[in-house]
């Protein structure tokens, strides 16, 4: 029985800091996830530290395996450069779809 929920953190924007935020914010193991996306051995649980840490990039294809088994949009996940403006009002509809704001 959980009771304490604890709040996940946003280390920074980065792509792996975004999957591991999500999946941390609906109470999923980084087995979980390594499992739906068919991930097998030892390696499996080191694979998704690695994608979460930003140690290693994954393709398009994977990323929206792990949006769709998070339930979040591909592009909330997608790494981005932030320096342009027009990128912040991408992210804050982004955001809003992790979060499911309602207007």
């Amino acid at each position: 029985m959980r009771l304490l929920h604890v709040k996940p953190e946003l280390r920074d924007l980065s792509q792996g800091s975004r999957i591991a935020f999500v999946r941390e914010l609906k109470h999923l193991s980084q087995d979980k996830i390594s499992e739906h996306l068919g991930l097998t051995g030892e390696c499996k649980r080191r694979t998704m530290t690695r994608y979460e840490k930003g140690d290693r990039n994954s393709k398009d294809d994977r990323i929206k395996d792990i949006a769709k088994f998070l339930k979040v949009n591909f592009n909330s996940l997608k790494k981005y450069d932030y320096k342009n403006p027009e990128d912040l009002i991408y992210l804050f509809f982004c955001l809003k779809s992790i979060f499911q704001i309602i207007d």
